[in-house]
């Protein structure tokens, strides 16, 4: 992101990422059918993601709330 952002800000354009941890969607449900619920012990928040708590955060970016955020990452992992 920083490299991208260095040129792509000159013209006003931002450049943030978000790195997403376990999601719950229907193939992380594929992946764990037969086998349980997926142990997360090692997650401080114990669970996984929601896709809304993930878009909040693209959400976030893309509004005017964070119009002076660039090159970074947001990890929205539980931790």
């Amino acid at each position: 992101t920083k490299a991208v952002s260095k040129e792509a800000g000159k013209r006003g354009i931002r450049v943030s990422a978000v790195a997403p941890g376990q999601t719950n969607t229907p193939m992380v449900q594929a992946m764990a059918s037969g086998k349980g619920t997926l142990p997360l012990p090692f997650l401080s928040l114990g669970r996984e993601g929601q896709p809304e708590e993930i878009a909040e955060v693209i959400v976030w970016l893309l509004g005017e709330e964070s119009s002076y955020v660039t090159e970074s990452i947001y990890r929205a992992d539980g931790g």
